[in-house]
């Protein structure tokens, strides 16, 4: 990753820089698709989802991890997947289900963070799982837009499986996530 796209952001730009660019393109993929630009819509969605990528890898090899980084990098993928999910391809139920698993992951984000000051330093890191959503989230949702494009269902019908197959995602990498806090939980523990 390092040699093939971050020697072209320059080391003072922070990973949180790209979660903000990734925050602010969500309206512009919105407008251009209302506005019937499809194909840019694709286009910066494109852009953002990479963004995804790149601020995570730029966060461990410049070991350049924040607090605020693992919050605002799951909330704007959140954000731009449930946005556009929203937008494209309501009709569907895998979408109106993975909506409602968003908000969800949203509500504990947000309630957690406002509960507990401590929430922020212990914001648990990504997983596989998380990151195979994730890309399974970005490919749906890219479909949708396309078959918006093509007109017909079949391109959209192939974003409504990767949707489905994400949500198995979903639930693994909740689990991993549990255990992983209940394991931190343990060890945290004074022994008697």
């Amino acid at each position: 990753m390092d040699r093939v796209f971050l020697w072209a952001i320059p080391r003072w730009v922070p990973p949180n820089a790209l979660t903000v660019v990734r925050l602010l393109l969500i309206p512009v993929v919105l407008v251009l698709f209302q506005l019937g630009h499809a194909w840019w819509a694709v286009g910066v969605f494109w852009v953002a989802a990479v963004t995804d990528a790149l601020d995570g890898a730029m966060a461990r090899i410049r070991h350049q991890q924040t607090n605020l980084g693992r919050l605002l990098d799951p909330l704007a993928d959140k954000l731009l997947i449930g946005v556009l999910l929203y937008s494209v391809g309501f009709e569907y139920l895998i979408t109106k289900i993975m909506l409602a698993a968003i908000g969800a992951e949203v509500l504990v984000m947000v309630a957690a963070a406002a509960a507990n000051r401590e929430f922020r330093a212990n914001v648990p890191p990504s997983n596989v799982f998380g990151k195979l959503k994730m890309a399974f989230q970005t490919g749906g949702v890219l479909l949708f837009l396309i078959g918006t494009l093509a007109g017909g269902r079949g391109v959209s019908d192939a974003g409504a499986w990767l949707l489905w197959v994400s949500l198995a995602f979903v639930a693994l990498s909740a689990v991993d996530q549990f255990r992983a806090r209940r394991r931190g939980t343990r060890n945290a523990q004074p022994s008697p």
